[in-house]
């Protein structure tokens, strides 16, 4: 166990000077020997005995709908520069922080786990009279990749007449351009007419996989379609009366058509929003085309293949205006209802959520407790329902809009409203626990009512009580870190991972599931699991 062995971080910072030269800074919190000619990975390499705080990172995920995303706290670099040594770096770029954690002992640099890596943002100097110099280097944050727009394409305004695409000066001009993902065959989109008097119209800023219906006030154009053009072919086609002609290629339909009012499309969306990835439909690849669309360098883990075997839900998602990645990640993400965030590496997963079962990955004992406390009190205050909200319309209307032929239909009370729901509840749990419950509301990019309804029962089920009729319960517990922890963690991972904490002080002894953990806090030698169960 670690508890009878001495561990060490070993840190590698890598700087660029002013004149583009390369450098590796070779740093440990304790005095390493350093490794052996014979080493294969560092012969003769030495660490610098100044890490007076090396970076973690703790990740959370959360059995409750208004916090489904998770969290990522990201750590940082302190180093000594009492001596001044680190002086002659000054005004040079920190790029990457690599972080192993091991023993010593054994001589070997293979012996070291990777513990977290990530690029290092701007250091800050600290400079006191009265105390030693340090060098603070923050870890950046993965996640901020996702906090930029989706879309940062606008229309130029450009257009002369009925030539061109990208709108007038005094309508479309620095608008973002639409996207269209995934299955949106009914969810009523409007029309972006990117040339009015061509009466051409464009739904994606791209490929899409097909235009599945047009829409005059809701009720059905029934235009006749005459197939599907591109580049000049597209620009100088004339429709017949009452026709239609698309561009697929460039997301672009032309129509000679008299329109009552709005006109809305019905569509499969975006064909390789990343290179190469056709047209998708469901969650996780969605997902991960959106990761790699911001970042194409962004790194995704295996989980992501692993639920886009099982996850096939459709999903879609519709974007006329500015929005940030992170917020369509979280739409998607409701829909399985699952979280996404990178782990300590620096590569990006993705999960499901579930309900504690099975037999315990290991058991926690008291003997191994160094501290434990309750954590979120939200956990533990049940709730009564759940709604779950989806198949969104992206155009309504009230009769005043709508064709009237549709008045007094079943189509008339459906395109009324902008979202589908499909509910969990239990009202003699309410009465119950009134009024110490609560209620939630999570908004999915699903399409399909039957698949909300899987969605409502399993947020109902982690948010409601236990099968015992006792409410959940958080805690955080503080272990002696070891590689089995550090195994677990990783693999089978977060919201996966089971222990049995049996606690008699405080007469717990139940299977909980870890849904967050704080490697090398609140000390170097420790980690901080979250429990729930």
């Amino acid at each position: 166990m670690s508890q009878r062995r001495i561990m060490a971080y070993l840190v590698e910072l890598d700087l660029l000077g002013p004149a583009d030269q390369e450098v590796t800074l070779y740093f440990s919190d304790i005095p390493v020997r350093p490794f052996p000619s014979t080493d294969p990975d560092r012969p003769n390499q030495r660490y610098d005995n100044r890490l007076l705080e090396a970076p973690s990172m703790s990740l959370d995920i959360f059995a409750d709908a208004s916090r489904l995303a998770g969290n990522l706290g990201v750590g940082r670099l302190t180093l000594s520069n009492a001596d001044g040594a680190l002086n002659q770096y000054r005004g040079w770029a920190f790029r990457t922080v690599r972080v192993w954690w091991g023993e010593p002992a054994q001589r070997s640099f293979a012996a070291f786990r990777p513990f977290l890596a990530g690029r290092a943002e701007t250091p800050t100097w600290a400079i006191s009279a009265s105390q030693p110099s340090r060098l603070v280097v923050p870890v950046y944050d993965a996640r901020l990749d996702l906090e930029r727009d989706i879309q940062e394409t606008t229309f130029a305004g450009t257009n002369v007449g009925p030539d061109g695409y990208e709108g007038g000066p005094d309508d479309l001009r620095n608008r973002v351009k639409p996207l269209a993902l995934g299955d949106l065959v009914t969810a009523n989109i409007p029309l972006v007419w990117v040339n009015g008097p061509a009466q051409v119209g464009q739904v994606h800023d791209g490929e899409i996989e097909e235009l599945s219906g047009l829409y005059d006030r809701g009720a059905d154009a029934n235009l006749i379609e005459d197939g599907d053009e591109s580049g000049v072919d597209f620009d100088d086609a004339e429709p017949d009366a009452g026709h239609l002609v698309t561009d697929l290629g460039r997301g672009l339909v032309k129509v000679n058509q008299d329109f009552g009012g709005d006109v809305t499309v019905g569509v499969k969306g975006a064909v390789d929003l990343v290179p190469a990835a056709g047209y998708l439909d469901t969650v996780p690849p969605q997902i991960r085309a959106l990761i790699l669309r911001r970042n194409p360098e962004a790194s995704i883990g295996t989980s992501f293949t692993a639920l886009t075997a099982t996850e096939t839900a459709k999903a879609g998602l519709y974007i006329p205006d500015r929005m940030a990645v992170r917020q369509a990640v979280q739409l998607f993400a409701a829909g399985l209802p699952g979280w996404v965030l990178p782990d300590p590496l620096g590569t990006w997963q993705i999960g499901k959520l579930r309900l504690p079962s099975g037999t315990a990955d290991r058991i926690i004992r008291p003997v191994d407790v160094i501290s434990i406390t309750p954590g979120d009190r939200q956990v533990s205050i049940p709730c009564w329902k759940v709604t779950v909200r989806g198949e969104r319309y992206y155009r309504t209307h009230t009769r005043q809009s709508l064709a009237e032929s549709l008045w007094d239909t079943e189509d008339e009370a459906r395109l009324r409203e902008e979202w589908r729901e499909a509910v969990a509840e239990d009202t003699a749990l309410r009465d119950r626990w009134w009024p110490n419950v609560r209620e939630v509301v999570v908004d999915t990019a699903l399409r399909d009512p039957a698949d909300m309804q899987l969605v409502a029962d399993l947020l109902f089920d982690v948010m409601s009580v236990r099968p015992d009729e006792t409410p959940w319960e958080e805690y955080l517990v503080t272990l002696e870190m070891d590689e089995e922890w550090l195994d677990l963690v990783a693999t089978p991972g977060l919201g996966k991972a089971h222990v049995q904490l049996i606690y008699p002080p405080d007469g717990i002894d139940r299977l909980m599931i870890v849904m967050g953990a704080a490697p090398g806090r609140p000390a170097g030698h420790q980690i901080t699991l979250r429990v729930w169960g």
